[in-house]
């Protein structure tokens, strides 16, 4: 273990050594900026897990407090339609989601 960990320490040694004698320097590129599209307001607390299907289409939410679990229809993002709110209560609290077809 003490072997690769100094192996390693040396490898980037190395490597922050030959950056710092070429003379380069990299400049971070400001990340992309997006607008919201839409703001879909849930009943209770919050929308606290987020789960989607694998092309978009559909999104589904954990909410502790109402103990629920709501899917949305995005489709069209400027327009969101609930689909079905369900409630987990007998179930217990929802701290995880996930879709599969």
């Amino acid at each position: 273990m003490v072997k690769s960990w100094l192996g390693f320490v040396g490898c980037t040694s190395v490597l922050w050594g030959s950056l710092l004698l070429s003379g380069k320097t990299t400049v971070a590129q400001p990340m992309p900026s997006f607008s919201p599209l839409h703001r879909y307001v849930v009943e209770g607390s919050a929308a606290e897990i987020v789960a989607a299907t694998s092309d978009g289409n559909i999104i589904a939410y954990t909410n502790k407090d109402e103990q629920d679990v709501g899917i949305i229809d995005i489709r069209n993002p400027q327009s969101p339609e609930k689909l079905a709110v369900v409630s987990v209560a007998d179930l217990g609290e929802p701290t995880a989601i996930a879709i599969k077809f």
